[in-house]
């Protein structure tokens, strides 16, 4: 049998980290298997659902450079990739399984009649006397909602065919599964059981906290006498994607990351627990890296947390391969929304030279621009300040004020004489020569090749910046 692996596109919610995972993980077993991948739209909550999210996700997914072979906008035999354009294979499987007498109702229709609306189905169903029959013993009827019910089933123990794994839960025992809501729509799950069977799905990633509907979706294939496909749960260490640092808070989704220029080929080993290497050159050499070395047993046993700090270091790790006129061109859009001023294109890449090195995305390479491209006076921590009010640091800052003035222009080998001329004067050396300098030209405590920086800085806002400090208006 031709494999088919499913891809949900759940539209009434954003893209989250852990969904875009299984996406890419299902996109590259479809490689892998030489197989199928099929999105189906889940939007069933007519009131959740939003066209501009579903075009939002394949948008994210086309960036990712995931291609869909089919989906809602190609023509099928299997029909629509909709799930509410596909009620009339939903109902035909409530008559079936009306007709094997593996459904109830709840509440019973003559006990409150105006609960069940107009459906048809409905209608047909309220007049079987069979549906008036209570649960399984075990379940209380208390705990039920109105809808139509999957019959218990005592079974509920599965192996997933590739590896093994047996697999049951408790909470489901004697308890029914929901299969229509008192409205006449299908829910989630039955709808879903139904597509897998409908769409001839044969392979289906999922992470493990979706472990109760795959149970529920497992019983009502059972119930339709119809395969349920091979599974495949991937581990996210527990806590799925987390974030460890204590500054602003990670963004959590595919589109803010690409908002804040992370890097496609970042994004994509950070979703296959992939090493920190950077040894490609373009988005298809990647791909075909990953397909190669796609390991699924590997991921599913891989306890490694999602951590953004990964992330980050591999997108800082892409961003440095770059070259430089490149990266000034992927950056350029970020500047224009950001309305930082690039008025001299030369200058502007050599801004990105000094900082690419520096940053973990695109969004950092406009934030600290700033101390080049702009002006103003910089804003200064309170343990910048500490360090600039020593006196050590006053002895450094006049030194190198006095040399600088007498210089007629500031480059890299000026900037090297100036200093050596600092050291000579004030007899300062290491830490205490350079971190006041560091800090008065670029308002922090940093790793920029400082010679580039003064360069770029020029004379006239050197002395600007060093005046701004020992003025004593800052």
């Amino acid at each position: 049998m031709e494999p088919r692996i499913y891809l949900r596109i759940q539209v009434s919610e954003s893209f989250q980290l852990e969904d875009a995972r299984i996406a890419v993980i299902s996109w590259l077993l479809a490689k892998k298997l030489n197989a199928t991948l099929v999105s189906n739209i889940h939007d069933l909550a007519v009131e959740n659902y939003s066209h501009k999210q579903e075009k939002k996700i394949f948008q994210n997914l086309e960036w990712l450079g995931l291609d869909v072979t089919e989906g809602p906008n190609l023509v099928s035999k299997l029909g629509s990739y909709r799930q509410s354009q596909r009620f009339e294979l939903y109902y035909s499987a409530l008559t079936k399984l009306l007709q094997l007498q593996k459904i109830f109702l709840y509440p019973f229709p003559q006990k409150n009649e105006k609960i069940w609306g107009t459906n048809s189905i409905i209608n047909a169903f309220k007049s079987d006397p069979f549906l008036l029959q209570a649960p399984a013993e075990g379940c209380e009827l208390k705990e039920l909602t109105a809808g139509v019910y999957l019959k218990p089933e005592d079974d509920l123990t599965w192996a997933t065919a590739q590896f093994g794994e047996k697999i049951q839960s408790e909470e489901l025992k004697n308890k029914p599964v929901l299969l229509m809501s008192a409205d006449g729509t299908p829910t989630d799950v039955f709808a879903m059981a139904v597509d897998l069977i409908n769409l001839k799905i044969t392979h289906l990633v999922r992470s493990k906290r979706e472990l109760r509907r795959t149970l529920e979706e497992n019983l009502i294939c059972r119930a339709l006498n119809g395969n349920y496909p091979e599974v495949t749960f991937l581990s996210t260490g527990g806590n799925g994607v987390t974030h460890e640092s204590r500054e602003t808070e990670t963004p959590m989704t595919i589109e803010s990351l690409r908002l804040q220029g992370y890097l496609p080929y970042a994004i994509l080993k950070f979703f296959c627990c992939a090493d920190n290497s950077v040894e490609i050159e373009d988005s298809s050499t990647l791909i075909q890296k990953l397909v190669n070395k796609f390991d699924l047993r590997q991921l599913i046993t891989n306890e490694h947390k999602l951590n953004i700090t990964f992330l980050n270091q591999l997108n800082s790790s892409y961003l440095q391969f770059l070259k430089i006129e490149f990266l000034a061109d992927l950056a350029l859009p970020y500047f224009r929304k950001a309305k930082v001023p690039v008025e001299n294109y030369e200058k502007y890449l050599k801004v990105i030279g000094i900082l690419k090195d520096h940053v973990s995305n695109i969004s950092n390479l406009v934030e600290d621009s700033t101390i080049f491209l702009n002006r103003t006076p910089l804003m200064y921590s309170s343990d910048a300040r500490t360090i600039l009010r020593k006196e050590s640091s006053q002895k450094v800052l006049w030194s190198f004020l006095r040399k600088l003035k007498s210089v007629e222009q500031m480059n890299a080998t000026v900037f090297f004489q100036t200093m050596n001329h600092v050291q000579r004067e004030t007899g300062i050396m290491g830490r205490d020569l350079w971190m006041p300098i560091r800090i008065v030209l670029t308002g922090r405590d940093n790793n920029f090749d400082l010679a580039s920086v003064a360069e770029l800085l020029g004379k006239e806002l050197c002395i600007k910046r060093v005046n701004a400090i020992i003025g004593g208006y800052w």
